[in-house]
């Protein structure tokens, strides 16, 4: 309860005056506009994101590849908007939670200024004892009426201690309201500062494409040519060595399926793209026919998940090939979970992180044409990092279907 109170001090020097002046009908209602802004840019965001599903093909002509990075940076765009507004919203409440505070401090104040008078008046009623009262009293019905005043400051006084728990209770989790809107502030300004980030990067990546074909198709033909090439003969170096290992491996020695043991990387009702396995877009697509992971949908700049407790043991960026910027991550349970296409991973090599700590933010990175997150999941004893065709660090191991522990 000290803890309690010493918050309450410290709040009360440094919240600033104007924020404890805002009326709170305008606060509710600017609170209220921006939750209808949120509605309105979400929406968008959902009808632009039809036109950026993942695929594995870049645009066949030079047009449509432009076309789809600057439907790529509108999508940013939003995002940045999104988070712009957000922002402006939780700062609107982080102002009415202090307003309750500000309201509840004055209301503590009165309990206990009442419990004060009722105690001045017991210890004044203390000096003469019971027995005295009734001897002093000109009637029987004096008598009876002085009892009664002490039951009633007796009751008033359990009423009054009643009401100060109430108040101090609800203080309490408005701190931690307070607490928890700075934490979601924290990660929304990183959101937004990778969204902005990756907004730059897009375009610098249409600037270079229409600088190195000088806006000819022929040009942009071989480039996308040698970029396939490429990415092809790393998909089939992984593939062979994953299909290698998944062979030289016994069945008994997978740890076993327990569902829930891996948490969502995306939050609950995210939609998956592409499943795990020999789906029938990775036997049109793939030559290896075999989807190493779980695809799940995202915007640039939403939130990606640690799966579980673990250790960080590489972060890396394959640049417009294979997994881009990507995290992996290590855990007790001798699975390993691997994060890619990532606009931006603020987790480091060799750090510990907790199961539903952001690790970074859903990209378009790497071999893809629209945002989303790849998630795979490895037998921990099988991972390796091999640099294929010039590409270093490129994570292979033996694979699981991630659904059979999430």
């Amino acid at each position: 309860m000290k803890k309690v109170f010493k918050t309450l001090i410290l709040l009360t020097v440094i919240l600033p005056s104007f924020a404890l002046a805002q009326n709170v009908s305008e606060l509710q209602r600017r609170i209220e506009e921006r939750a209808k802004e949120l509605e309105q840019i979400n929406a968008e965001l959902k009808k632009n994101q039809a036109v950026l599903e993942t695929t594995t093909a870049r645009g066949k002509t030079l047009s449509s590849e432009v076309g789809r990075i600057d439907n790529t940076i509108k999508q940013t765009d939003l995002g940045i908007q999104q988070s712009e507004v957000q922002l402006d919203k939780l700062g609107l409440e982080l102002n009415s939670l202090q307003n309750n505070i500000y309201d509840k401090e004055l209301v503590l104040k009165e309990k206990k200024d009442a419990v004060a008078r009722i105690v001045q008046t017991f210890q004044v009623l203390d000096n003469q004892n019971l027995l005295m009262t009734f001897l002093n009293s000109q009637s029987l019905s004096d008598s009876f009426d002085e009892a009664t005043r002490l039951q009633e400051l007796n009751n008033g006084l359990i009423t009054e201690l009643r009401e100060i728990e109430k108040v101090k209770e609800a203080l309490s989790q408005n701190f931690d309201e307070v607490a928890e809107n700075k934490e979601i502030t924290e990660n929304e300004n990183r959101s937004l500062k990778s969204k902005k980030t990756a907004a730059k990067e897009q375009l610098g990546y249409k600037n270079q494409l229409l600088t190195q074909t000088k806006n000819e198709e022929v040009k942009y033909q071989q480039i996308v040519s040698e970029l396939e090439a490429k990415q092809q003969a790393i998909g089939q170096e992984i593939a062979r060595i994953e299909a290698e290992l998944r062979a030289a491996t016994r069945s008994d020695d997978l740890p076993s399926k327990i569902p829930g043991i891996l948490g969502l990387p995306r939050p609950i009702g995210t939609v998956v793209t592409q499943s795990y396995g020999a789906t029938d877009f990775a036997q049109r697509a793939y030559s290896s026919q075999f989807h190493n992971g779980v695809d799940y949908r995202g915007a640039i700049g939403d939130d990606i998940f640690a799966a579980a407790d673990g250790e960080v043991i590489a972060v890396g960026n394959h640049g417009q090939t294979q997994y881009g910027k990507y995290v992996l991550i290590k855990h007790a349970n001798n699975l390993t979970t691997l994060y890619a296409h990532m606009s931006t991973q603020i987790v480091s090599r060799g750090q510990q992180v907790k199961r539903g700590q952001v690790v970074g933010y859903v990209g378009a990175t790497g071999y893809v044409t629209g945002p989303h997150l790849h998630f795979t999941v490895y037998w921990s004893p099988s991972v390796e990092l091999i640099t294929i065709r010039g590409v270093p660090a490129v994570p292979v191991g033996v694979t699981v279907n991630p659904f059979d522990y999430l």
